[in-house]
């Protein structure tokens, strides 16, 4: 009786032995499942990231990655982002950017991916205002002998008149341009505004 205990409780420890290391083998498989999606998740963030870099600057906006070494992909870049680095480079008319990464262990991990260079010299290019060859006059009638006129963009000369003076007012803004005439009474005329638009032409207004 007493062999045939002693062999059962022998055949329970090692069945407990066996489930332990069987627990412990399935603990250990967990982890490592969970460390492979923590490595697939980082590289597919650290790819999207590359990709969306690239193909803002395909726009010519670029706003992520926009430094030639390694920093933050933004100055505020949420989480997952803030934990990737990243920069672009430009070589033989392809553009490059590089990330690199820590994974769950503390390794170093970086991908690069490449696109033809955007050309955005014609995207940055803002046309000039188109210039006049010649200023754009007003000529202000009927103005009270003591009056001024003034120009928001240029230069008014009184040519004197009787009883009332006419001023003619010069202007070299852009055609297209907002041109504000204003009459000040000194206090013994009418105060007056007019608004014109720079058309490189001879104008008249009249005053009162």
């Amino acid at each position: 009786m007493t062999r045939a205990a002693g062999f059962t409780l022998m055949g329970v420890l090692v069945s407990l032995l066996v489930l332990s290391l069987g627990i412990l083998g399935l603990i250990r498989f967990q982890g490592m499942l969970l460390q492979s999606e923590i490595h697939s998740s980082d590289y597919a963030n650290a790819t999207n990231l590359a990709q969306s870099a690239l193909e803002e600057r395909k726009s010519c906006e670029p706003k992520q990655c926009a430094s030639d070494t390694f920093a933050l992909p933004s100055p505020n870049a949420p989480a997952p982002l803030n934990r990737f680095l990243c920069k672009y480079s430009s070589k033989d008319q392809m553009t490059t950017v590089s990330v690199r990464w820590n994974d769950a262990d503390g390794k170093a991990n970086e991908l690069a991916v490449s696109s033809p260079q955007a050309d955005c010299s014609s995207a940055q290019e803002i046309p000039p205002p188109a210039q006049c060859a010649t200023p754009t006059l007003i000529m202000v009638n009927d103005v009270h002998q003591n009056a001024r006129v003034t120009i928001n963009q240029g230069r008014c000369t009184n040519l004197g008149g009787h009883p009332w003076h006419t001023w003619r007012c010069s202007s070299q803004a852009d055609q297209g341009s907002r041109l504000i005439i204003e009459i000040d009474g000194m206090g013994q005329g009418h105060d007056e505004s007019f608004t014109l638009t720079a058309n490189c032409k001879e104008n008249s207004v009249q005053g009162k």
